[in-house]
């Protein structure tokens, strides 16, 4: 995901010349050859150090005149993954009618300000925090002919979940004999958004995740194959017999055939408990993470919930406590998903938190509720018979080895004696209540 911001096509290009890795060794010969020609006078020697100093020249100049026809500009990317590599794509266009141009490198140059956004917009929405570090790859062309367009791909890994800005692209080129570099600088603001990190689940937590009775699951309102009651119908050729409604087709001259619900996927919200300030999560001093990290751990594990439940079929909300944000709906598309993922990414640890529940009433949309908590469970947050995590659990809740050492949310972290997998109570209330209030 990515939001152009302000990009300027009438600035200029920015020029700089920088030497070769072996510019200096290479004059150092010259100079060297040079001497030892005006001491010996062999005219071999002169006419080497002439073609040295022409190729200097020459070099420039072809690499000079080659590189002010090129222009360049960002192509749309697609999702960016905290912890994930993934593809920016490039368009250099040579504008030169006969001159084409040769090794081609582009390397985008991340911004260290605030946001770039330059648009004034009537509601204007809080900038997400800016992620701390990427790497950020070249992408190299070989080969542009005159009047053509051609395509150039780098690879880039975000560490962390946020904005992603980019200000200055840089295209260059060492042609031909890599004595010289030129570089044309183009300011293209432009805004990434990196999606959190998610983790594969256990098959345990999913089962966990099922919702449970009548919490969660609905009645369609479509015909299908379901069981519940849905309406009566004229007979079909392709009906079996056993669906027959023989009370009601007594009265008629006509068979009736009893058709049953489609039934709905089942219903899912998440909620993120951010109502805490980050200062008084409590974390002790013995733990290997910081406060800051389990509020990320929290997101991710919330991202990977809804992820796993998007991939179960299951329809997904979500409500972040803590901080205004409004509420997603429960809904199940690809887009929605991808709504949800993003808000997450949006999330700002650094704004006041306020102690205000704001959560929809699950029990009206027919959803069972999950609640991911930083550091210790809160139940009088929300209503009874929710399902509680923290985030000292995510080892215990995703696949072994799937937590990449370094990252954010590493750090291995005693949660308590909950066994090999997550909690389950009867009251659909984790086992970390205790242990949470122990820490």
């Amino acid at each position: 995901m990515s939001r152009a911001s302000g990009t300027t096509q009438d600035e200029r290009p920015r020029r700089l010349v920088s030497a070769g890795p072996g510019f200096g060794l290479y004059c150092l010969v010259a100079v060297l050859i040079a001497l030892v020609a005006m001491n010996t006078g062999l005219n071999l020697l002169l006419w080497l150090f002439g073609v040295m100093a022409a190729a200097i020249v020459v070099g420039g100049v072809v690499s000079g005149t080659m590189m002010l026809n090129l222009t360049v500009r960002r192509l749309p990317t697609g999702r960016l993954v905290a912890g994930e590599p993934a593809v920016l794509r490039y368009a250099v266009r040579n504008r030169a009618r006969l001159l084409p141009a040769f090794g081609i490198e582009c390397r985008d140059q991340p911004s260290a300000s605030g946001s770039l956004r330059r648009r004034r917009a009537r509601r204007p929405a809080p900038a997400p925090p800016a992620v701390a570090a990427a790497d950020l790859h070249a992408a190299w062309i070989m080969h542009a002919g005159p009047g053509e367009t051609v395509h150039g791909e780098a690879i880039v890994r975000p560490h962390a979940r946020g904005r992603l800005p980019l200000d200055r692209l840089r295209i260059s080129s060492s042609f031909p004999f890599g004595l010289l570099k030129k570089t044309l600088e183009f300011r293209l603001p432009q805004d990434l958004l990196v999606l959190p990190r998610t983790y594969p689940l256990r098959p345990a937590v999913l089962r966990e995740l099922t919702p449970r009775g009548a919490v969660g699951t609905r009645a369609g309102r479509r015909a299908g194959s379901g069981e519940e009651f849905f309406g009566l119908r004229d007979h079909r050729p392709e009906d079996g017999l056993r669906n027959v409604a023989w009370k009601r087709t007594a009265d008629r001259s006509t068979l009736l055939v009893v058709e049953r619900t489609q039934p709905d996927p089942p219903r899912l919200r998440v909620a993120i408990d951010l109502t805490t300030p980050t200062a008084a999560l409590g974390v002790r001093p013995d733990e290997p993470v910081d406060a800051r990290q389990l509020e990320e751990r929290a997101i991710s594990l919330a991202a990977s919930i809804i992820v796993a439940a998007d991939h179960l079929g299951y329809e997904v909300g979500l409500s972040v406590l803590g901080i205004e944000m409004r509420s997603i709906p429960v809904r199940r598309t690809p887009r929605h998903r991808d709504r949800m993922l993003a808000e997450l990414a949006r999330i700002d640890l650094d704004l006041p938190r306020s102690g205000r529940v704001r959560l929809p009433a699950v029990e009206r949309e027919g959803a069972a509720l999950v609640v991911i908590h930083p550091a210790r469970v809160e139940p009088e947050l929300v209503p009874g018979g929710a399902l509680h995590y923290t985030a000292r659990q995510l080892e215990r809740l995703v696949e072994p080895g799937s937590i990449e050492p370094g990252s954010i949310e590493a750090g291995s972290i005693d949660a308590g004696p909950l066994g090999a997998g997550p909690p389950r109570t009867g009251s659909r209330r984790s086992a970390t209540g205790s242990e949470g209030a122990a820490a």
